[in-house]
C-alpha cells in the first residue's frame, strides 16, 4: 500500500514485517545493525494516518492535484504502448519467453499507470477524493494518488506526509503505542 512512498528520516525505505499474527513496519537496514530494529505496528499506525488524510482530503480543494504528475504519466503510458508494439513485433518474428515476459511486465507498468493517471485526473476536476478503509485496493489509489513521501521514525514514533499537490500531514502518537 505504502510501496515507494514510506521511508525512514534518513530517506531509507521502510520494512513490512509479519511477526506474532501482527504486521510491523521497521528500519530495513535493521537486520544488519545500521538503523534501530525498534518496530511499529502497522494497524496503529494506519489507523492514525488514515484519520489525518481523511481529514484533510475533507478540508481540501483537490481542483489544482500536481498537473506535472499527470503529465509524467500520460508519457509514462505512451512509453509502455511503444515498447508493448515494439515487443510484439519482436515476438512475431520468433517466440521467445523472454520478450513474452518483458510483455506481461510493460502491460503491468501500464496498466497501474492508466489507473492513477485515472484517479489524478478525477482528483484535479475536483472531485472528492474518498477510501474505503475495508478495501485495500481502494486504499492503495487514494495513497497514490495524494500522498508524494511519508517520512517515519520508528523509535521516536513520529510520521509526516508530503502530500501531491502541497501541504502536510503529521502525528505525533503517545509514547505508549
Amino acid at each position: 500500500m505504502f510501496r515507494g512512498v514510506l521511508f525512514n528520516p534518513q530517506g531509507e525505505p521502510l520494512q513490512y514485517k509479519a511477526s506474532g499474527g501482527l504486521a510491523y513496519l521497521r528500519n530495513y537496514k535493521a537486520d544488519m545493525g545500521v538503523r534501530s530494529g525498534r518496530m511499529w505496528r502497522y494497524d496503529e499506525f494506519l489507523e492514525d494516518f488514515l484519520a489525518e488524510l481523511g481529514e484533510h482530503l475533507r478540508s481540501t480543494d483537490h481542483s489544482g492535484l500536481n498537473s506535472a504528475k499527470i503529465d509524467r504519466l500520460k508519457e509514462e503510458i505512451k512509453l509502455a504502448k511503444e515498447e508493448i508494439s515494439n515487443l510484439a513485433l519482436a515476438l512475431a518474428n520468433g517466440y521467445s519467453e523472454t520478450i513474452e515476459k518483458a510483455i506481461r511486465d510493460r502491460e503491468e507498468i501500464l496498466h497501474a499507470s492508466q489507473l492513477e493517471l485515472s484517479e489524478l485526473e478525477t482528483a484535479a476536476e475536483g472531485r472528492e477524493l474518498t477510501f474505503d478503509r475495508d478495501d485495500p485496493d481502494s486504499l492503495a489509489a487514494v495513497i497514490r494518488s495524494a500522498v508524494a513521501i511519508v517520512t517515519m521514525d520508528t523509535e521516536e514514533r513520529w510520521w509526516s506526509a508530503e502530500l501531491i499537490g502541497g501541504g502536510v500531514i503529521e502525528s505525533r502518537p503517545p509514547i505508549d503505542c
